[in-house]
């Protein structure tokens, strides 16, 4: 909701124009990012013909999915009512939120990735389900087509899970 007052009242930002412009040019990937915001790109380019406000939904949804993640963290962790609302409530607050969600850019989509992976993670650590792996290493996959920087997470995740006891 606060993210799409800000996209009615603002107009494109600079980064914005260059992943618009990816949609004009598919490619595997591009100097700068790998190719998942270019095919964001271009479904809004085909759907919307570039508006302001389509242009700017995908990572709106984006914020809203991370908020309902963050909730399933914290439940999965075993918050009550007051820790989920907390929690919910410190991100969509946060300014980095309303930065990162009101604008086309990978990080609206590489902050979902990352929670949707530490929430599988988190979930298969309580439920010694192995098969959570499949839609780890999917969330794990696609999130490296929107930012190579989820490799940092990969490592960092596989390594604390070797170091791990249980």
């Amino acid at each position: 909701g606060i993210n799409f007052y800000f996209n009615a009242v603002s107009g494109f930002h600079r980064d914005e124009y260059l992943y618009l412009a990816f949609s004009d040019h598919p490619a595997w990937g591009y100097l700068s990012t790998p190719p998942f915001i270019g095919v964001i790109s271009f479904l809004i380019e085909m759907a919307s013909n570039g508006s302001n406000f389509w242009t700017r939904f995908l990572p709106a949804i984006a914020g809203g999915l991370s908020v309902f993640i963050i909730a399933l963290i914290v439940k999965e962790a075993g918050g009550k009512l007051f820790a989920l609302a907390t929690a919910s409530m410190a991100f969509i607050f946060s300014p980095i939120y309303l930065r990162v969600n009101s604008l086309l850019q990978p990080v609206s989509f590489d902050v979902l990735f990352w929670l949707l992976s530490m929430f599988l993670i988190l979930r298969m650590l309580h439920t010694k389900d192995t098969r959570l792996w499949y839609p780890i290493f999917i969330t794990w996959g696609v999130g490296f087509l929107n930012k190579y920087l989820i490799a940092i997470l990969i490592i960092a995740t596989l390594g604390a899970l070797l170091l791990s006891r249980d």
